[in-house]
């Protein structure tokens, strides 16, 4: 019994190093693909790299020059193309005023994935001298309410922790906080505060003006992340991610801006959202393929796009043809691992590996035992029995 689980240990380590293994000895450059909607042509434009070579393309087929792609792209390259004078558009032929029109907006899996201490702090988002600082106030909670501790001197801060307690009480919040979530820098043009999920699993907006709370009620349920990005243009708070898939959170009463959600997992894909003066588009990265919307001005969908990297080389060939399972280290703060690229095609890989153990081993008293386990892990299972 103590073989077989050494046997099983091994196989687990094997799932994790070998891969890594093959991807070092068989390196190849991956390919990587930037892809934006072009106001000028109507189109999404992709800036690709291959073995090194930049390249640009309108659609799928007509290759741009560096130039092209530049012109191609105004809202992206305005401060070059205003010295240039090639900006096109007259009316927004001001860096200011293009840069209070456009946001930036993306979530990637470590955002998702990363696992949060129970305490948070609280901006002042009606500062003196009209800059964002930090404060000195660390915050949890308990069951009856939410502590403010002061860290000059380690000690709670009754009065805060009253009055902000029976605000939330009043609104039927229930505590403890499950979670909380806010956008902790400085570096924003204002302070949005946090949002708190309650134990019913439901989201307030709470924020710090004059050292007074300011706590409203949503109506969102149930949110498993939300990511907070204070904007100018005051659109959306943020977007939050639940069990049916990513949403923006509207200025207007916290409504939900519903986003294309059937190709996203946030545990390993990337999210970006693009908004310019004249176009809204959003993007999820993939690690084979791109998938891309063009929207109107309140997100419906005018348009879709898909991008596949390229056919598979040498070394996604070998693992497609070996290994029956990989197992990564979550994109995150904790150890926690996910088996993944599950592969059925390699069963006869497997089945062949196992008739041979069963005659390698055929004087050995756990002949069977081991066997069973090369049929189940293939080859970490093959490689394991022979170590063990």
């Amino acid at each position: 019994m103590r073989k077989i689980m050494q046997i099983v240990i091994l196989s687990f380590i094997l799932a994790i190093f070998l891969p890594r293994g093959i991807d070092a000895l068989l390196k190849s450059p991956k390919e990587s693909a930037s892809i934006n909607y072009s106001e000028v042509y109507n189109d999404f434009i992709i800036q690709t790299s291959k073995q090194k070579e930049v390249l640009y393309f309108k659609g799928k087929d007509k290759n741009l020059s560096l130039d092209e792609y530049l012109d191609s792209l105004p809202f992206s390259f305005y401060t070059y193309l205003i010295a240039n004078n090639r900006f096109p558009y007259d009316e927004w032929r001001n860096a200011d005023k293009i840069r209070a029109n456009s946001q930036k907006f993306s979530i990637k899996p470590e955002n998702f994935n990363q696992k949060h201490p129970p305490i948070f702090t609280i901006f002042e988002s009606n500062p003196k001298y009209l800059k964002l600082g930090y404060n000195e106030f660390a915050i949890t909670s308990d069951k009856s309410g939410i502590i403010f501790t002061n860290l000059n001197t380690l000690k709670k801060d009754e009065n805060l922790s009253k009055e902000f307690t029976t605000t939330l009480l009043n609104l039927d919040f229930k505590f403890p906080i499950q979670a909380h979530f806010t956008n902790p820098t400085t570096k924003k043009p204002f302070d949005e505060g946090v949002f708190l999920k309650d134990s019913k699993n439901e989201l307030f907006h709470i924020k710090m003006k004059n050292l007074a709370p300011f706590v409203k009620k949503t109506k969102i349920k149930d949110v498993d992340f939300m990511l907070i990005s204070e904007n100018e243009r005051r659109e959306f708070y943020g977007a939050i991610i639940d069990k049916n898939g990513v949403s923006l959170v509207s200025y207007d009463n916290y409504s939900l801006i519903n986003l294309p959600s059937k190709h996203y997992d946030p545990a390993t894909d990337r999210l970006e959202i693009s908004i310019t003066p004249m176009s809204k588009s959003m993007s999820i990265k993939k690690n084979d393929i791109v998938y891309v919307y063009y929207f109107d001005k309140n997100y419906n969908v005018l348009r879709t796009f898909e991008y596949k990297f390229g056919t598979l080389n040498g070394l996604k060939m070998i693992k497609k043809i070996v290994l029956p399972f990989e197992i990564f280290l979550a994109d995150s703060y904790a150890y926690k691992f996910n088996i993944s690229n599950i592969n059925l095609k390699v069963f006869w890989l497997n089945l062949l590996l196992f008739v041979f153990a069963l005659y390698i081993f055929r004087n050995k008293k756990e002949r069977f035992a081991k066997s069973i386990l090369v049929l189940i892990f293939g080859i970490y299972g093959f490689l394991s029995v022979l170590a063990v």
